[in-house]
C-alpha cells in the first residue's frame, strides 16, 4: 500500500518517484509549506539539512531529507530537490549557476537531487539550455 504523502495541490507543484526523491519543489518553499502539503495522518514529518541537522523553520533546500515517523519508528525517507537550487539554500542564486558550470567543466559532481534541480526546463536532460535559464533566473 502506497502512502499518499502529498495533497492534490502539492502534487501539482512537485513530483515523487520510486527513487524516494520529491522534486520540482518551487524555490522559496518553506518547511511549513511543505509539511502543510503532506497528508500523512498519524505520522510525524521531520526535515533534515544535508548535514543531517533537524530543521524546524526556514526554506527547504535540495539534498534536504524528509523523514516520516510513526509511533517513533521511521516509516520512510525522501530526498528533496528544489528546482534551480543546486547549493541547497532553498533559493536560486548565482552560486547555483556556478555549481552547474563546474559540473559541465567536470570539476565537480552533482547528486541525483541536484541533477533533478538542474533540469530547469524540465525536459529530462541537463544541458546548456538549463544553465542559461538558471543564469537568467527565469524559472
Amino acid at each position: 500500500r502506497d502512502l499518499h504523502l502529498l495533497s492534490r495541490r502539492q502534487r501539482q507543484m512537485c513530483r515523487r518517484d520510486r527513487r524516494s526523491i520529491i522534486w520540482d519543489i518551487p524555490a522559496g518553499t518553506t518547511i511549513a509549506q511543505l509539511k502543510n502539503g503532506i497528508t500523512a495522518d498519524g505520522y510525524d514529518v521531520e526535515i533534515y539539512s544535508k548535514s543531517n541537522v533537524k530543521k524546524t523553520s526556514g526554506k527547504v533546500g535540495t539534498d534536504c531529507t524528509m523523514r516520516l515517523k510513526h509511533n517513533g519508528s521511521e516509516y520512510g525517507e525522501y530526498k528533496l530537490s528544489v528546482l534551480g537550487d543546486l547549493t541547497g539554500e532553498g533559493n536560486i542564486s548565482s552560486g547555483d549557476a556556478t555549481a552547474l558550470s563546474k559540473y559541465f567543466m567536470e570539476s565537480t559532481t552533482l547528486t541525483e537531487p541536484q541533477l533533478l534541480a538542474a533540469d530547469c526546463n524540465k525536459d529530462g536532460n541537463v544541458t546548456g539550455a538549463d544553465l542559461v535559464k538558471l543564469a537568467k533566473n527565469n524559472l
